[in-house]
């Protein structure tokens, strides 16, 4: 993964947060459908399932299935955003441990396998190339348990490789009388359907308005190569979960190392 990644996210730590409406509720509302998931595979308690979240950031996913009852290892690229989960596991009362990797090196950097692995927020997507993609995707085959399962969040690209937008939909919060929070995405196209994008948080109080703008880069990538990248590597039973089924907020691919 490019360093571009890491600063997007070292430099955006302490916003992350102001991407969801409620971050404390997202936390608890994504951890409940990932764990429903989970428990649709393992017929047994979740304290006897291990979870290690590749990609948790500040700690979204991985704070809410240890408040669950699962053990949770969580690790992130950006040692920022590991700093700000410790702080916000600690705020919560959430019992899991933390480490710095990257997708592309935990085949050496971490010794254990677990039963779940997880990647959400569209995480995969910053690798750019796919000899990267599938060298993770084949990382985390080799982290898994025998029957363990990975699931991962990713944009749902295959439409819109087609349109090409330049733009995606406000987010906007209304957080009292006169105050605002909108969240816009700048999407420039380039080769290889891969995106530059930018992010602007714009905070708004009465007349005044505080912007700040985050950069990174994507490639969006269709539903059937990472299929293809899955297959090849050995995973079995692939499914692609819509959120009209799952109830998330983007498409979930789910694989098995049998």
């Amino acid at each position: 993964m490019e360093n571009l990644a890491s600063v997007f996210y070292d430099k955006m730590t302490d916003e992350y947060h102001l991407n969801f409406k409620d971050w404390d509720k997202s936390i608890k509302w994504q951890s409940e459908i990932i764990d429903r998931i989970i428990q649709k595979y393992y017929k047994r308690d979740r304290k006897n399932i291990s979870i290690y979240d590749c990609s948790c950031g500040i700690g979204t996913q991985a704070i809410g299935m240890s408040l669950l009852g699962y053990s949770v290892y969580a690790t992130d690229i950006s040692e920022n955003e590991i700093n700000r989960a410790k702080k916000e596991a600690k705020r919560l009362k959430a019992d899991l441990s933390f480490g710095i990797a990257d997708f592309r090196l935990i085949d050496k950097q971490i010794k254990n396998n677990y039963d779940v692995i997880i990647s959400c927020d569209n995480s995969l997507p910053h690798l750019l190339e796919e000899i990267e993609m599938y060298k993770s995707l084949e990382n985390i085959y080799l982290k898994l348990n025998k029957e363990g399962m990975f699931l991962a969040s990713i944009r749902d690209y295959d439409g819109l490789i087609e349109e090409k937008p330049n733009a995606m939909f406000p987010y906007i919060y209304d957080e009292d009388v006169g105050k605002r929070r909108i969240v816009i995405q700048i999407w420039d196209w380039k080769e290889n359907n891969v995106y530059n994008l930018s992010l602007y948080m714009i905070k708004q109080n009465g007349e005044v308005c505080d912007t700040t703008c985050y950069y990174t880069k994507y490639r969006a990538y269709k539903k059937d190569e990472i299929f293809k990248m899955m297959g090849k590597i050995g995973y079995k039973k692939i499914e692609w979960l819509m959120p009209e089924t799952t109830g998330y907020y983007q498409p979930i691919i789910i694989g098995f190392r049998i």
